[in-house]
């Protein structure tokens, strides 16, 4: 689960040559003011696969650039590769302007070729508590994509796998050749683009471009312009792929397109800054950096904790298969297949689940659903779309040295629009009896029912049907009481809730109208494409939205009209909000809070309010936990 806060470095690249490994207690030759000890030698870890050679390029594309670690066992770098050492550049920040707290070393014991077509680099904790590591770039700085064609900077590597990971900051990433002479003063205008970065042993992986001036600045410095955090199942325990490919294709509209396994994660267009700063970013040579931090402030940023720690494992690698870069000249050729809809535009009774494919590989797709053409701007799809009422989604797809896709369009016409695809109803049936019952649209497996008497214990029925209506009487009740309930339901293999509702004895239903699912949802940031802000308002209590790891946060639907409010049930996964607000809009601009707490419980929070407006959404400002904010379902009720 991700945040948008990345590595940054205030200074970056005085280069101390490669030279042979040092004995094991040498001392280091580290700048002036910082010296270490070598730790005492640790075996080799044993390969973590079969290595694998660096792959051709593809047609039209030409190897720039190359290493897939043939060394003996137990040797340093080659010529390809110089070493940083010490804790920072010349006359730059100490602990390398990110307050990691390791030293960079040109020992074997921290950075070597195991003999089996790897790199190594290994970070090490001594009986003192101190950490070395190691941290290579390239020897050249001459990898740039030629005006009107491209480049990609990739590599195989495996992450580390600690048992206990707090801490742990691994990286691959480029630099502007401008750095190096300076010693990186000219940090961030020169360009830094982080192609993979994870921390505290998640299995994650996040992507970022930075720019201009810090702090601030068109990039927003020093956090940069980020994917945030996203899920990379595997990435610790197998060789997974990361690139970026840098677009100059079209010289008023250059892009940089991340991908992990070919994977499209996270593009930045050229026009998202101005040009001066693009160019001075963008259009110039790189070299590719390979390091493992310990500490700093990304690790501190998502755990909000002590790292590391002395319980974080030491001696956990980073295993790099290749390093490879290519470019080509070509920004055209064979087109993209044509996406296509799953299922087909057409008639339906209720809201759909739209899902978007094309053949050609590592392609993204964009889309629009107010009939409009889209382009390379438009939203970029990366799940299901639930489609609630009549809507014409238009599709193209992308690929890089490929022309776009012709557009794909489909109609989806709903029947009963955003309306809920059930009935419910409290009946009092005498004078200490009430009846709920629902009739679901669609027919049900199964339904169960769950209600609070006066607020207390939780009582759960499978109800009784009775041709399509489901039944259950609540029983015992006096004058007055009353009741919450809600139901489960199964709907077409799914398995759905519905919002709270209340029931006085004697004084009827309070719940209101649903008026929130399948509406438009969008939300501050999500983790990763996995939690979307459309899984709060899709009816579903296996789907969730899922937000960076910071504060404040934000979660909010467009009723697409203004509505009385008068109930909003919150359905928290274990990440919640203890302080937080609800809050309307009738324009998505001003906001009115009908509600606020700073003592958030989680679980199902059924809130009474009194409000109205077109936008509604949960405004959060404290966490739980060190996660993000995770909304099962965000249910608004009025009329």
């Amino acid at each position: 689960m991700g945040t948008a806060l990345h590595r940054w470095r205030r200074t970056v690249l005085a280069i101390v040559a490669a030279v042979a490994p040092i004995a094991a207690t040498v001392a280091v030759a580290f700048p002036p003011s910082a010296s270490a000890a070598v730790p005492a030698a640790v075996p080799a870890v044993a390969p973590a696969a079969i290595p694998s050679a660096v792959p051709a390029p593809p047609s039209g594309w030409t190897t720039a650039f190359s290493d897939d670690f043939t060394g003996a066992a137990n040797t340093p770098i080659d010529s390809n590769w110089i070493y940083d050492l010490g804790t920072s550049y010349p006359g730059g920040a100490g602990n390398w302007g990110t307050g990691e707290v390791e030293s960079e070393t040109n020992s074997t014991q921290n950075v070597y070729q195991d003999g089996a077509g790897h790199l190594v680099i290994k970070p090490i904790r001594d009986a003192q508590g101190a950490w070395t590591s190691g941290r290579v770039e390239t020897a050249r700085t001459d990898f740039a994509a030629p005006a009107g064609g491209q480049m990609e900077i990739t590599a195989s590597l495996q992450q580390p796998n600690p048992a206990n990971g707090l801490g742990y900051w691994p990286a691959f990433w480029a630099m502007g050749a401008n750095a190096r002479p300076v010693g990186a003063t000219n940090w961030p205008s020169i360009g830094e683009l982080d192609i993979m970065e994870d921390v505290n042993a998640l299995s994650e992986v996040s992507h970022t471009f930075h720019c201009g001036v810090d702090p601030g600045g068109p990039c927003n410095e020093t956090t940069g312009i980020s994917s945030g955090l996203l899920a990379c199942g595997g990435c610790q325990t197998a060789f997974h792929t990361y690139s970026v490919i840098i677009d100059r294709t079209n010289a008023n509209a250059e892009q940089l397109r991340f991908y992990t396994d070919n994977v499209l994660q996270h593009t930045v267009n050229q026009n998202q800054v101005d040009a001066n700063t693009w160019a001075t970013a963008v259009d110039h040579g790189f070299f590719a950096i390979l390091n493992v931090a310990i500490g700093g402030v990304y690790p501190f940023n998502v755990c909000q904790c002590t790292e590391p720690t002395a319980a974080t494992t030491s001696g956990a690698p980073m295993t790099v298969d290749y390093v490879a870069v290519y470019t080509t000249q070509q920004g055209g050729g064979q087109s993209v297949a044509t996406p296509t809809f799953n299922p087909a535009g057409g008639t339906y009774a209720s809201a759909q689940s739209v899902t978007l494919s094309d053949t050609t590989p590592g392609s993204s797709i964009r889309y629009t659903l107010d009939g409009s053409t889209p382009t390379a701007s438009s939203t970029l799809y990366t799940g299901p779309i639930t489609i609630a009422a009549t809507t014409t989604v238009k599709a193209i797809g992308l690929a890089s040295g490929l022309t776009n896709s012709a557009t794909a369009s489909a109609t989806y016409t709903i029947g009963g629009s955003n309306s809920p695809d059930y009935t419910q109803s409290a009946t009092q049936l005498n004078a200490t009896q009430a009846q709920l019952s629902i009739t679901p649209t669609t027919p049900a497996a199964y339904v169960d029912v769950h209600y609070l008497v006066n607020g207390g214990g939780q009582q759960n029925f499978r109800m009784t049907n009775n041709a399509g209506t489901w039944t259950q009487t609540v029983s015992s009740l006096t004058t007055g009481a009353v009741v919450e309930y809600w139901f489960t339901y199964e709907k077409n293999g799914a398995q759905y809730d519905t919002p709270h509702f209340t029931y006085t004895q004697g004084g009827g239903s309070t719940g209101g109208t649903l008026l929130s699912q399948g509406h438009p949802a969008t939300a501050s940031s999500v983790e990763n494409a996995t939690y979307p802000a459309s899984n709060a308002v899709d009816g579903n209590t296996t789907t969730r939205w899922s937000s960076a790891f910071s504060d404040p946060q934000w979660l909010q639907v467009d009723l697409g009209a203004t509505h009385s409010i008068s109930r909003v049930t919150l359905n928290w996964e274990a990440a919640y909000a203890t302080a937080f607000q609800i809050q309307t809009s009738t324009n998505g601009t001003t906001w009115t809070p009908i509600y606020s707490t700073t003592t958030g419980t989680g679980g199902v929070q059924t809130l009474t309010v009194s409000g109205s407006g077109r936008y509604v959404r949960m405004y959060g400002t404290s966490r739980a936990t060190p996660y993000g904010y995770s909304l099962y379902e965000f249910q608004v009720m009025g009329s």
